[in-house]
């Protein structure tokens, strides 16, 4: 019964994989973030730690440092010189081949969270959405820790959706490595990282496992204190590490890009992501309507698929309310949950045109179904090799994407 989505779930994903392989290389213009990721990451390579020191120095010293990636990013900087190492090269593109293969990953879990949680259908679906939506093409074609920080924070709502589930000890210890790995690829991810937390202890203390429950605070609490080791070593002390953490937000603020290209009304975010994709986002809604509205019963688990509403909902609203946030990159995260639940909604269209028996051909419907989700995806990919390949604007703040859509 399983075999025709098990089937079209590997199509999904090579389908994927394929497009994301295919724009590995085709950005011209680097930004930035990426020349100075991948310095810090070729300083790594060619002088060690003392490198990464250098770099942290010169930081908290030049004023105009403090405008680009802060030199405490170790897990991603790391994993780029790794890439180097083994590519024989130190070109930004490197760090691109990195961030290809986080999205590919993330398409993997994206597909396996929908046919574990919410229903076989629903993960072919969601892969098939998140394998063609624009901003994560995007993401995955740049030197950015953003494809990364999707990849860890989706085995961050796996961890916790199975912990909600009934998992227990190797949900939670995997949750707490992947969380504290997380806030060495970027400090930012405390709002996604801490969300799990939370969702994972609610579920524990919900039902009354305090084992458990200290098990997961001493665990991440465990992993928190290695952070800041791992980052005081790194950037040559821990008073260093407060003094890059404490001028992030200054510096934000200060910022001409972010000031520029970053900032309006919280809505524009929104709105920007119906200009990245207008279908996927009606349906999202309407399946985050089905979902909030306790109408999910048909799912795998009811429970687990509510929390990672609310786990999006929250998300999103951080960077509408934070001053100069307004870039999609930023909620990189959510990319996947949106593709589920614009899923959900039409696995549920599918349900109840399944109940009409005589009055309704199920399946013309599928037919129909298939043949709107054909077209639609054909024409996503052709808007972003026109706008993000031929055009490219670079980066997915909320004026440029604005610019693209006039």
């Amino acid at each position: 019964m399983k075999r025709l989505p098990a089937s079209l779930a590997v199509a999904v994903f090579l389908l994927g994989a394929a497009l994301r392989l295919i724009n590995a290389g085709t950005v011209t213009v680097r930004s930035p973030d990426e020349w100075v990721y991948t310095a810090q990451a070729k300083a790594l390579l060619d002088h060690k730690i003392e490198g990464i020191r250098a770099i942290s120095d010169r930081y908290l010293h030049v004023d105009a440092e403090r405008m680009f990636p802060p030199p405490t990013r170790v897990g991603f900087t790391g994993m780029i010189a790794g890439v180097m190492s083994l590519a024989g090269r130190q070109d930004p593109g490197v760090g691109a081949l990195l961030s290809c293969a986080a999205s590919i990953f993330a398409l993997a879990l994206t597909i396996r969270l929908g046919w574990r949680f919410i229903d076989p259908w629903a993960g072919v679906l969601a892969g098939l959405f998140l394998a063609v939506f624009r901003p994560d093409l995007v993401i995955a074609r740049r030197t950015w820790t953003d494809a990364v920080l999707c990849c860890l924070g989706l085995g961050l709502v796996y961890c916790a959706m199975a912990i909600g589930a009934g998992a227990r000890r190797g949900a939670i210890l995997t949750l707490a490595a992947l969380g504290s790995f997380a806030l060495l690829v970027k400090e930012a991810a405390v709002s996604f990282y801490g969300l799990c937390l939370l969702w994972a202890l609610w579920s524990l203390v919900r039902r009354r496992e305090w084992r458990e429950a200290g098990l997961l605070v001493g665990a991440s609490a465990g992993g928190a204190i290695a952070v800041l080791g791992v980052m005081s070593w790194a950037v040559g002390g821990f008073a260093n590490v407060v003094n890059v953490a404490l001028g992030i937000g200054p510096a934000n603020a200060a910022n001409l890009y972010a000031l520029q290209f970053q900032t309006g009304p919280g809505y524009q975010l929104l709105q920007g992501f119906w200009i990245m994709g207008p279908l996927l986002i009606t349906l999202a809604l309407a399946g985050m309507a089905v979902v909030l509205g306790r109408r999910a019963a048909g799912f795998h688990e009811p429970a687990s698929i509510l929390g990672l509403a609310m786990f999006t909902l929250v998300l999103l609203a951080i960077p509408m309310i934070l001053p100069h946030w307004l870039n999609l990159r930023y909620v990189s995260v959510i990319f996947a949950p949106l593709c589920l639940f614009a899923a959900c909604a039409v696995v549920q269209v599918l349900r109840l045109a399944h109940r009409l028996p005589g009055k309704y051909d199920f399946t013309a419907a599928l037919v129909v179904v298939a043949i709107i989700l054909a077209q639609s995806s054909l024409s996503e990919y052709r808007t972003f090799e026109r706008s993000w390949v031929q055009q490219d604007p670079g980066d997915l703040s909320i004026r440029l994407i604005l610019e693209s859509a006039k």
